[in-house]
């Protein structure tokens, strides 16, 4: 058995394996409680599909007004196998193609919330669990026994895996928003 990255014409990231785990995830827990919200599972494929453009699109626009100088032509600005994302520019753009997409399919924007919550939360989970294999995102110096080091930050000092404190979080909010997601009354 030779080693697989040898084979491949391209690196494979921890980072981006995760993502996609996420995004994937996500679309799974969403189509598993679209029916209770009255919700076509062809719906939830559609509002996936732009849901991931948005992400991808509002992550590294952020990015790139962040960090212009690391963009020295028009040709660096669309190579993400570089990395640069930013999870707020992702959210906002996401949360916008949400708003349009229920706008344009009737469907309230309570259901469709109620419905991303516990796809975002899990989705979020993973997505934090990506930042740590690439060593961003790290919390402040920490001699606690569970710190960490990142070698993107340094200096050698041991850190808050914040990513995985978020993690946990998230994991919690999973669980306390599919329990949650209900068949509404009323709607439909």
């Amino acid at each position: 058995m030779g080693n697989l990255a040898a084979l491949l014409p391209f690196p494979i990231h921890a980072y981006g394996v995760l993502l996609a785990l996420a995004f994937a995830a996500g679309i799974g827990v969403a189509l598993h409680l679209c029916e209770r919200f009255w919700i076509t599972r062809d719906q939830i494929i559609d509002l996936a599909i732009l849901f991931m453009f948005a992400a991808i699109a509002g992550s590294r626009i952020l990015y790139i007004f962040l960090y212009p100088k690391q963009f020295p032509d028009i040709t660096s600005l669309f190579a993400l196998n570089r990395g640069g994302l930013v999870f707020y520019g992702g959210f906002v753009a996401t949360a916008l193609a949400v708003v349009a997409y229920g706008r344009w399919q009737g469907i309230s924007l309570r259901l469709l919330g109620d419905l991303i919550a516990p796809s975002l939360a899990m989705g979020h989970t993973i997505g934090r669990l990506g930042c740590f294999a690439n060593g961003c995102c790290y919390g402040a110096p920490s001699d606690l026994p569970w710190a960490c080091r990142f070698p993107a930050a340094g200096d050698g000092l041991t850190r808050h895996p914040t990513q995985l404190y978020e993690a946990l979080f998230l994991f919690a909010a999973l669980i306390v928003t599919f329990r949650l997601a209900r068949r509404p009354a009323g709607e439909g």
